[in-house]
């Protein structure tokens, strides 16, 4: 009776350990995952508040022959080191062959702001630097990269919209017009999605994998979520596409229904170019109804 008892009790605990090693496992995957999520997030802001700094801005603009050189960045790196500066910030342009690469770096000059003459002037006098121009802080502790006039994403020139900007622009469309406005955001995300589908097949050439591979990587690199196109049956012209953490849906997380309008009039338009016909679109997936995806069948 006693054994058993006992027997009994050691099975309990072993089952409790069990239980609370599967969950610290659980937590250290959730966790890590989170942590890994959090890492991807780059900031394109080109703005540097940092309380107790005092950001210097410096545009550098590099040779056409330094992109493929070894050890330009090292040298130049090496000089804003050599005079004690941290180095806040740091991002240089899309690369184009036989053109000048343009560069911003962020300096903390706080107890060295005097420093920052003979900064540029050894910068300038580097070999591959063609010009180093200053951009001074709005406020002690704010810099805002005010240096260039526009901006340009793959040669042509783009306006990069806030969530607080693009979450006014969707949301008033579809609360002003009602469900007139959904219809408006679908129609504009198909004549966007049909130009964007020739953009990139100027760069995939007749190579459907190329193109898919593309357009699947734009989309995400320039922050409209992480899709994946699923299937695309050419014969009878039908596709399924999944997206992770669509932009759109992702302001109507309350409404429990389906709520993509614009994106996905992006590939219906994407695909209508495709196929070369007006096509269907059926979102039967949506993070705004709960779902952990969106998805899209088209046909």
């Amino acid at each position: 009776m006693l054994l058993s008892l006992s027997l009994c009790i050691h099975f309990v605990n072993f089952c409790l350990f069990l239980e609370l090693y599967f969950l610290y496992i659980l937590v250290s995957i959730i966790r890590g995952w989170l942590m890994d999520e959090e890492y991807r997030v780059f900031d394109i802001g080109q703005i540097v508040n940092i309380p107790g700094t005092l950001p210097i801005g410096l545009v550098v603009f590099f040779k056409s022959e330094a992109l493929l050189k070894v050890g330009v960045l090292k040298e130049s790196l090496g000089i804003v080191s050599s005079l004690g500066f941290p180095i806040l910030y740091f991002i240089l342009s899309q690369p184009k062959p036989s053109a000048p690469i343009s560069g911003f770096l962020v300096v903390d000059a706080v107890n060295r702001a005097d420093k920052i003459p003979e900064l540029v002037e050894k910068l300038r006098r580097q070999a591959d630097i063609m010009k180093v121009e200053v951009v001074k802080p709005l406020f002690d502790n704010i810099l805002i990269n005010t240096y260039y006039s526009t901006l340009s994403v793959a040669g042509e020139r783009s306006v990069i919209f806030r969530k607080a900007l693009y979450r006014a622009l969707i949301k008033t469309v579809r609360e002003f017009f009602g469900t007139g406005g959904g219809a408006l955001l679908y129609h504009i995300g198909t004549v966007i999605g049909s130009q964007a589908f020739k953009d990139h097949k100027r760069i995939a050439g007749d190579d459907l994998g190329k193109l898919v591979k593309i357009s699947e990587a734009l989309f995400k690199a320039l922050g409209f979520g992480e899709v994946r196109i699923l299937e695309v049956n050419t014969k009878n012209q039908k596709a399924r596409v999944r997206i992770m953490n669509n932009f759109e849906c992702e302001l109507f997380k309350q409404a429990r229904q389906p709520s993509s309008h614009f994106v996905r009039g992006l590939w219906s338009g994407w695909f209508q170019a495709l196929f070369g016909r007006e096509v269907r679109n059926l979102e039967v997936k949506c993070i705004a109804k709960g779902d952990s995806y969106c998805e899209f069948e088209i046909y």
